[in-house]
């Protein structure tokens, strides 16, 4: 029992932020997920000047309420657009 209330206190599968600057425009939902070492914790659609987008986002919340969240927009399954992510976080 408490192992389930400790697990339910995270969200997301932590990440690292040298793994999203890995990432490069181009790059195949499989080599986004390969470079993530996870899966995305969602993934949306929209249509965008009339083309579908997806967004694949990852996010983890920490035991401790520390949260991190990044966004990847894929347009015919290739990231079209990388996040900056400032340099000091680690």
């Amino acid at each position: 029992m408490l192992i389930a209330i400790l697990l339910s206190a995270c969200a997301g599968k932590s990440f690292k932020w040298n793994d999203v600057r890995s990432v490069k425009i181009g790059d195949s939902k499989e080599i986004l997920a390969k470079k993530m070492h996870t899966k995305p914790y969602r993934i949306t659609t929209s249509q965008i000047n009339g083309e579908h987008i997806e967004q694949y986002i990852y996010v983890y919340v920490g035991f401790d309420g520390s949260t991190k969240s990044v966004l990847f927009p894929i347009k015919n399954n290739k990231v079209v657009s990388i996040p900056h992510v400032p340099d000091e976080f680690k």
